[in-house]
């Protein structure tokens, strides 16, 4: 069992024999209640002591938060960020560094939109259907969208070009209906793709078909 289908085709192109069935991981949809969004304010979250997190904080700080619209404020959310990067963070206005955040539901469901600039690692991101699920849309790259299969449609924007990113970035931003109705299709998307009962059902199946054999 894999959790993509490119894992599955890895597995595949290494010469792997066994039928390989592709189940992917459950996410917990959480219950929103009362959540305002925050105009203009964006995100990232991840654990730091991962370099492709680490790589995706420069890329926002560095190369797209200086060419984004004057009024957006990044959040930037996860324990252990080195401390070169957070230095560099307290000399710039409207990026805020916020550490570890115990209800990072709450915090993920008042963002208009996670921006994950992911270029390295391999497999599925967990945060991008984590914000989805808190109903707050996406953009990320195609290392970002592995294993994902959600489009624009319902919330996941996919683009591996930074101007293309930051011109992104400024048209949706100010489209806060647009961005509400994306969210809840993510939401909904993700529902559909990661719930406990769809991914039960799919084990269920599974174990099904080889018990009777």
């Amino acid at each position: 069992v894999t959790l993509s289908k490119e894992d599955r085709s890895y597995l595949f192109n290494l010469g792997c024999k066994t039928k390989i069935h592709v189940i992917p991981p459950q996410i917990k949809i959480p219950q929103l209640i009362g959540v305002i969004k925050k105009s203009n304010e964006i995100c990232f979250i991840g654990s730091y002591n991962r370099e492709p997190n680490i790589q995706a904080v420069n890329i926002l700080v560095n190369e797209i938060f200086p060419n984004l619209n004057n009024e957006i404020e990044l959040n930037i959310v996860g324990r252990g960020l080195p401390k070169n990067i957070i230095t560099k963070i307290k000399g710039k206005n409207r990026i805020n560094y916020l550490g570890f955040i115990d209800d990072i539901d709450g915090f993920l469901a008042t963002q208009m939109l996670m921006i994950a600039p992911i270029r390295i690692g391999a497999g599925l991101k967990m945060k991008i259907p984590h914000a989805l699920a808190c109903s707050t849309p996406v953009v990320t790259t195609d290392v970002g969208a592995e294993g994902i299969d959600i489009n624009e449609n319902n919330g996941m924007w996919v683009t591996n070009d930074i101007s293309d990113m930051i011109k992104l970035i400024n048209k949706l931003l100010p489209q806060n209906d647009l961005l509400i109705e994306k969210g809840q299709l993510g939401r909904n998307a993700v529902i559909e793709l990661f719930s406990e009962e769809k991914i039960i059902s799919q084990f269920e199946s599974l174990y099904s078909e080889l018990l009777s054999k």
